[in-house]
């Protein structure tokens, strides 16, 4: 007779806990399908094998284990990838990366348009532009409320510009009327 380990996954332990078997090889594979590990010589060597931490918990290396079935070593690294998101947005070396990668985006842009300018590209890229650009402004007037907070703006600008230039003529007045009165 020999020893084996099988991994018994439920539920509330996705990790599975692992029960150490004996019989034949036939026996074993026959009736749990070769989920099993094995064969061991001794019920020690079977225990030691089923205790093993190959992936971060208990009997990772079993081969009915179903978490490992899945490449899962750990169920909460995710948890831990997370902080470690938020510690590298900490990092000056993310900002450096992300610039630069800005920085590129920006001199690619730049080389396009010089190379494209005076070209069928540019006025083709016009021409598709145009509708688009005319589009977006007939969107945001059909927007409740848009067209009069335009109205309100350009009221409330007109009435500055007025108090302005009503404030200036006041001070030229009183400045003229100083300089009647000496």
């Amino acid at each position: 007779m020999q020893w084996w380990v099988l991994s018994e996954a439920s539920s509330t332990n996705p990790n599975g806990s692992f029960v150490v078997i004996h019989g034949t090889a036939l026996q074993v594979k026959a009736k749990y399908n070769g989920a099993v590990s094995g064969p061991y010589a001794t019920r020690a060597a079977a225990e030691a094998a089923a205790h093993t931490t190959g992936g971060g918990f208990p009997g990772a290396n079993i081969p009915g284990n179903p978490a490992k079935a899945l490449g899962i070593s750990n169920p909460l690294a995710g948890v831990a990838a997370i902080g470690d998101f938020f510690n590298r947005l900490t990092q000056p070396n993310t900002w450096l990366r992300v610039g630069e990668f800005v920085a590129g985006g920006l001199l690619i842009y730049l080389g396009l348009s010089a190379a494209m300018r005076g070209t069928e590209a540019q006025t083709a890229a016009q021409g598709i532009t145009k509708p688009a650009k005319k589009a977006a402004k007939t969107g945001t007037s059909l927007i409740p409320g848009v067209k009069e907070a335009k109205i309100a703006r350009s009221a409330e600008k007109r009435v500055a510009r007025e108090r302005k230039v009503t404030e200036h003529a006041k001070k030229i007045r009183a400045a003229d009327r100083a300089k009647k009165a000496s």
